[in-house]
């Protein structure tokens, strides 16, 4: 049985290890809604490049191959609820199985007369480029893969989490382990913007996002973020491409 100075020295302990746990947390704000950008679309156009853009006849035979490109800043912290820097540095990700098998379910999308919009996918890989990944870049390799469309998109996110109203059992110590005193948040937003390769039109839009919040005990934040940032990414993705199949359905008739 634990004698009285043992047990004392464990009250104290605990005592001693709170305030540190406590520090530098704060209460938990609901988390923000992301704003991607994507900057590398946008250009300063004169009076008459608009003009030429408004009478700008764009002419794709369908079914049409579609070449995909995500790009990211993977400079963007995901904790930071602010978006202070206007000129994003993106990169060419490599898009991974589940998310580019998502992207594969567009050759099922039917148009005009029910028939096939998209005979054939590929997808711009970081090798095809260098340097940084530009509109004419990404045209350029749309081009080599003889893509008349090419599909741009990017994915951002916001991360908060602090502590609830029942963090105050932490206290007891005992709380640490079954308390769900921790509050987290994640919102990922996923946008896309479908270009005619030739005039480099912007023919469509998609967006779409996902949101999740728990309440968990501390010693499970970290999984539980982890778990929650996959599930919730997933989920932004899988609706854009919902999305953008409907788009693409309705520029073909």
């Amino acid at each position: 049985m634990m004698n009285a100075s043992r047990k004392s020295g464990l009250v104290l302990s605990v005592l001693g290890f709170l305030p540190l746990l406590f520090a530098g947390c704060a209460t938990y704000q609901p988390v923000p809604r992301p704003v991607p950008q994507l900057s590398i679309l946008s250009s300063n156009l004169t009076e008459r490049n608009i003009q030429k853009f408004l009478k700008q006849r764009v002419k794709v035979d369908f079914p049409a191959v579609l070449a995909i490109a995500k790009v990211e800043d993977p400079g963007l912290d995901p904790n930071v609820s602010e978006d202070t820097d206007e000129g994003r540095q993106f990169t060419l990700q490599q898009l991974q199985s589940t998310e580019a098998d998502g992207w594969q379910q567009l050759r099922k999308v039917q148009g005009r007369n029910f028939n096939t919009v998209i005979r054939r996918i590929q997808y711009i890989r970081p090798g095809m480029l260098t340097g940084r990944p530009t509109l004419s870049k990404l045209r350029a390799a749309a081009a080599r893969l003889h893509a008349p469309l090419l599909l741009v998109y990017t994915q951002e996110d916001r991360f908060n989490q602090g502590y609830n109203d029942a963090a105050a059992a932490y206290w007891t110590g005992v709380g640490l382990l079954f308390v769900p005193g921790n509050s987290l948040g994640y919102h990922s937003v996923a946008q896309a913007a479908l270009v005619d390769v030739d005039t480099n039109v912007v023919l469509a839009t998609a967006e779409s996002q996902a949101r999740r919040e728990d309440k968990v005990p501390i010693i499970v934040v970290d999984s539980t973020r982890d778990k929650m940032m996959d599930e919730t990414r997933a989920e932004a993705i899988a609706g854009l491409q919902k999305n953008f199949a409907k788009a693409l359905s309705e520029i073909e008739r």
